[in-house]
């Protein structure tokens, strides 16, 4: 059973904050015969770009970019492995579908994580989608278990060998079980993007995440 370091991080404290930008007044947005802008601010000097340095001076707080993506509901995912470089799972919220010809699906890691190692290594990942009864699961691979269960304990819930080897959830909303079929560097994270090998599901409400808490959909038309 692989044990992997923590995955998601949160900022320190649960603030939620509106923010209102006043429009600057009309002399400081510039003379258009002295800028080369329109009145409406478009660039009329023919290069097609503004200043790098505008763009440059705005980089956007880490603390503030990660209250932003709490405030989106995801739902939860965990992404297991199986191989010569061990069995592990981890907890993750940054899944999506790439295409549906070929069969892609990408999922983030945060680069210190074993499980990124292992899955280079395996060559196979299974995308789990959780549902709204699997929580305790979702924590475990977090690094959160509850009770005395121990971190990255597979023994927190069944499991299915895959085609590719790697773990499938018995019980999970889907299971995508696939093959390496690319692999990128982007900022903390690596992103695997994998040929789906072959795909279940179920009827099941969804396991849904939102500000530090769990969920699950409810039909606004019935």
């Amino acid at each position: 059973m692989g044990r992997l370091g923590a995955m998601m991080s949160e900022p320190e404290d649960g603030r939620k904050e509106m923010r209102m930008q006043q429009a600057a007044p009309a002399s400081t947005l510039g003379n258009s015969s002295t800028r080369g802008d329109d009145q409406c601010g478009h660039d009329q000097r023919g290069d097609g770009a503004r200043d790098s340095s505008v763009f440059a001076a705005t980089e956007v707080p880490a603390a503030d970019f990660v209250a932003a993506m709490r405030a989106n509901v995801t739902p939860v995912n965990l992404v297991t492995t199986d191989g010569v470089a061990g069995r592990f799972g981890l907890t993750v919220s940054a899944v999506s579908s790439v295409s549906a010809e070929p069969p892609l699906i990408l999922a983030c890691l945060n680069r210190r994580s074993p499980a990124v190692e292992a899955i280079s290594r395996n060559g196979v990942f299974c995308v789990n989608a959780l549902n709204a009864d699997q929580a305790h699961i979702a924590d475990c691979f977090a690094g959160r278990p509850r009770d005395d269960a121990q971190p990255f304990d597979f023994s927190c819930g069944s499991w299915l060998p895959g085609r590719s080897g790697a773990p499938e959830l018995a019980g999970a909303v889907a299971s995508l079980d696939c093959t390496v079929f690319a692999r990128h560097s982007a900022g903390s994270h690596e992103i695997f993007i994998g040929r789906v090998l072959s795909v279940i599901s179920r009827a099941l409400p969804p396991l849904l995440y939102w500000d530090r808490q769990y969920g699950k959909p409810h039909p606004l038309i019935q």
